[in-house]
């Protein structure tokens, strides 16, 4: 699998604090369906490509096999589900990422919270140029970007 790509550059960043950090967030969901749609062309690969199927492990391929084995419209339903279920997953993962409150219960007394912080660094000297906590202070609910980021970056790669 490739690394995730983002379309643009940190200086092409707006300058106004409220859409820069917007923009941040944009950022982590093209990461987001860059992945996706690298898993989701994977699924195919392996589907479609005996030769790419008998690269894996046999314990991994029986799905594959299965899947390889049906009718065209068979194997597009199948490709098809795939890619619901991972759009059915994303959603739960960001609702997780979203809480910030006693929902994520760690025994009677303690509760769970993610903080996602998005760091843009400097290539030649590492050095951290910006933060950005991308699930907190948004606009609305990271699981609540989820459409408008399948509508952006349903295709992006």
């Amino acid at each position: 699998m490739r690394p995730p790509t983002v379309k643009g550059s940190y200086d092409s960043l707006p300058g106004d604090t409220p859409a820069r950090s917007e923009a941040a967030v944009d950022a982590f969901g093209q990461h987001l369906f860059s992945l996706r749609n690298q898993v989701l062309e994977g699924l195919r690969q392996y589907v479609e490509s005996d030769v790419a199927r008998a690269r894996l492990p046999a314990l991994s391929r029986r799905e594959y096999d299965a899947v390889a084995a049906l009718a065209p419209e068979g194997r597009e339903a199948a490709l098809g589900l795939s890619r619901r279920a991972v759009d059915s997953y994303i959603p739960g993962v960001l609702t997780l990422l979203t809480g910030t409150g006693d929902s994520l219960s760690l025994g009677p007394d303690h509760a769970i919270n993610y903080r996602l912080v998005l760091e843009v660094k400097k290539v030649k000297t590492g050095a951290v140029a910006e933060e950005f906590t991308v699930n907190r202070n948004c606009r609305k609910a990271l699981m609540d970007y989820f459409g408008r980021w399948l509508n952006r970056h349903g295709e992006h790669h």
